[in-house]
Formats: structure tokens, C-alpha cells, sequence
């Protein structure tokens, strides 16, 4: 993948994998994550691997699409 597997995640997101309605916000971001990394980790390493966040307030965007 040339990254660790939530570097990778991450970086598709914000080409915009993750995005909705042309925008990339934090909530979309953290969804986003929590699907795709446990698939990959199981996938190349036979096990899945669960990203923890903590958050609180808004959402709000990170990214607007071009």
C-alpha cells in the first residue's frame, strides 16, 4: 500500500473517497475510517484493526470537492 494501512485509508478519503454531497467533513472522515481500515487490516494482515476517535461539538467540513 506504500503507507501504514490507516495512512492509507486517510489519504483516499481525502481524494475524495469519503466525500458526500461534494464535501469531506470530520464525521465523514471518522465513518469513513471506521469501515475501510478493519477491511484492509483483515485483508493484508488477517486480522481487523478498529480505529478509536473521540469528538464533540459540530461537524463540519474539512474538504469541499472541487
Amino acid at each position: 500500500l506504500g503507507h501504514g494501512v490507516f495512512t492509507y485509508v486517510l489519504l483516499k478519503a481525502l481524494e475524495g473517497e469519503a466525500s458526500k454531497d461534494n464535501m469531506i467533513t470530520v464525521n465523514g472522515l471518522k465513518y469513513y475510517l471506521q469501515q475501510a481500515v478493519p477491511e484492509l487490516m483483515k485483508q493484508y494482515h488477517g486480522s481487523a484493526q478498529y480505529p478509536a476517535s473521540f469528538g464533540f461539538g459540530h461537524d463540519f467540513p474539512v474538504e469541499v470537492m472541487k
